[in-house]
């Protein structure tokens, strides 16, 4: 999609009203809007400085609108990166500043960056208070569905983690009366990893809101001094979508081929189904639901089935601040009743974007796990409970070639009636986003 001069002049209208004072009668704020726009177009650039000046002098938001000019002016003279960089770092003062956040959003839908300019438009669609804005977002998040016919994306992650297999912190445990040694390999491992990864999707289109997409992901952790704890997995899916107002739905196969410790581990495959529904304007609820048949290549004794579920509601208070609520469910069957087991899951997180630049994550989780038959050796059924909690913290002011630095720490500790499972973890991952 190629955006329109006129366009560009349009979105340039709105944004520029936002920079006269509250105090101007409404036909003044028009006329200055398009006196600006006026000059802006025709290259009179401090004609046009000192004209805002003058509209925005005495009010306490005045450097933002001042920097908020250099930055069209930026886009009006072709200099996207500049003018981006602009946007940021009013954002990073101020990240309630809407016109700032708009210009950003078109700024990188321009510049080819998809997935920011996704992030920013949805903040705007779902935490705006203004419904002309919401409505002009909703429409360029359409436009940029419709234009994505693929893509790709990548990343690259240090791991330290006190606990990198999970494993207990205990030497014995007892089970129906007998005391059991737990092997060194099962007791808790600090190391340190780097994780890579990376996937793609190819869209076809089948009409104007019907899709199928195909999606392929792969995933390496690297663990240093061992080999024990090396993970991959290669997946991919196919799905058949269909947008129908408010809910966009999509089904189709999955599949995954995973690989532990360099040796092929497991195979799992079978179809997935979810969709999106739009509630009121600033809700998101998601719905998901998997069905996979298990193959352990050579721990046949754990082949058998898996279905999870997935409900989740985003709600996004303003386009800096937004709260995630979901609960899951997870079911195993396998050739060993005291493995099978069913799982629930629940999740809560907060999303916010500080004065001064700072975007943070607070988030914590509770999983319960209920096996179905007695453990060996032991008249008791086992139980799980793993409490979860964590941050994440990135900066608007610190970039690299437009990706931002993300530190992620979460303290996890799960606690069962089987003390072999019991163990707590320290984990910290450095990554790097572009949604920002």
């Amino acid at each position: 999609m190629i955006v329109s001069l006129r366009g560009a002049l349009a979105l340039f209208v709105g944004a520029v009203l936002f920079c006269v004072p509250a105090r101007t009668e409404p036909q003044a704020s028009e006329a200055g809007g398009a006196v600006l726009v006026r000059l802006v177009t025709t290259g009179h650039y401090d004609e046009a400085r000192r004209l805002l000046r003058r509209q925005v002098a005495g009010r306490p938001d005045a450097a933002l609108h001042i920097a908020h000019l250099e930055g069209v002016i930026k886009v009006h003279e072709e200099d996207l990166a500049g003018a981006i960089a602009i946007f940021r770092a009013i954002l990073a003062a101020e990240p309630d500043f809407l016109p700032s956040r708009v210009e950003l959003a078109r700024t990188l839908f321009r510049a080819g960056d998809m997935e920011a300019s996704t992030y920013h438009f949805e903040a705007i669609a779902r935490g705006s208070g203004d419904p002309a804005l919401q409505r002009f977002a909703a429409r360029y998040l359409e436009n940029i569905d419709s234009a994505r016919t693929h893509g790709y994306s990548f990343y690259v992650s240090l791991l330290p983690s006190t606990n990198v297999n999970k494993g207990s912190g205990k030497h014995t445990f007892k089970a129906g009366g007998l005391v059991f040694t737990i092997d060194e390999e099962s007791r808790e491992a600090s190391g340190i990893g780097a994780a890579v990864g990376a996937d793609a999707f190819k869209t076809f289109r089948l009409g104007p809101s019907t899709a199928v997409t195909a999606s392929a992901a792969v995933n390496v952790k690297k663990y240093k001094d061992t080999t024990r704890y090396d993970e991959a997995s290669l997946g991919g899916n196919l799905a058949l979508s269909r947008r129908m107002g408010r809910v966009t739905a999509a089904v189709g196969p999955t599949f995954e081929y995973r690989w532990s410790g360099w040796e092929p581990y497991l195979v799992r495959y079978g179809l997935t189904a979810g969709a999106r529904v739009l509630v009121g304007q600033r809700n998101m609820v998601g719905i998901t639901l998997t069905a996979l048949l298990q193959d352990y290549v050579d721990r046949d004794y754990r082949d058998g089935s898996r279905v999870a579920g997935n409900l989740s509601l985003r709600r996004l208070m303003s386009p800096s601040l937004s709260f995630t609520a979901a609960i899951g469910f997870d079911a195993e069957r396998t050739h060993r009743p005291h493995l099978d087991h069913n799982d629930l899951v629940a999740r809560l997180q907060v999303d916010k974007e500080w004065r001064g630049g700072l975007m943070t994550s607070l988030f914590t989780s509770y999983e319960n796990h209920r096996y179905l038959a007695t453990f060996l050796a032991t008249d008791f059924r086992r139980r799980d409970d793993k409490f979860s909690v964590g941050v994440s913290l990135a900066h608007r002011r610190l970039s690299i070639q437009g990706f931002a630095p993300q530190i992620t720490y979460e303290y996890s500790r799960q606690r069962s009636n089987v003390a072999f499972y019991d163990y707590q973890s320290h984990d910290v991952g450095l990554t790097l986003t572009r949604k920002f």
